[in-house]
């Protein structure tokens, strides 16, 4: 959970350093209008992060299944993404489909706040789980017989 903390953030943080060192310009640049025309199962675009993802090509790979994926498809995705909890595996795969960048004025405002939420929630979940799994070990309650 701290290792994926630590690398999400930095991983945005360079992200967004990359727009703003004027990077952008080098970048494609759409619209949320010209990415809803990429909202089908054959031609599908996902905003997440103001980054735009073409995912047609992993539709039928998707562990959801494509029901999931057409909730969002050609719109801001970056609630739905980061509201299932994302293996780093499956942020990792997300690069592979990257082809543009959201223009400026469409961007979403706040998502940096919503990612600290669920980082302190994995924090949260990580520490319960440690707390009674040496709980359950020192409790004889949980101890087999003859041990």
């Amino acid at each position: 959970s701290l290792l994926y903390t630590i690398k999400f953030e930095c991983s945005m943080a360079s992200q967004q350093e990359s727009v703003t060192n004027g990077e952008e310009s080098k970048a494609k640049v759409f619209t949320l209008e010209e990415v809803a025309k990429h909202a089908t199962a054959d031609d599908m675009w996902l905003v997440i992060h103001n980054k735009i993802y073409d995912v047609t090509s992993f539709v039928d790979e998707h562990p959801g299944g494509v029901e999931v994926l057409l909730e969002t498809a050609g719109m801001e995705s970056t609630y739905a993404f980061e509201d299932v909890g994302h293996s780093l595996d499956a942020r990792d795969l997300l690069s592979q489909y990257y082809i543009a960048e959201l223009h400026k004025d469409d961007h979403t405002q706040g998502f940096s706040v919503s990612i600290k939420i669920y980082l302190c929630y994995d924090l949260i979940v990580y520490l319960l789980q440690f707390a009674i799994y040496r709980w359950s070990n020192s409790c004889t309650f949980f101890k087999k017989n003859g041990e």
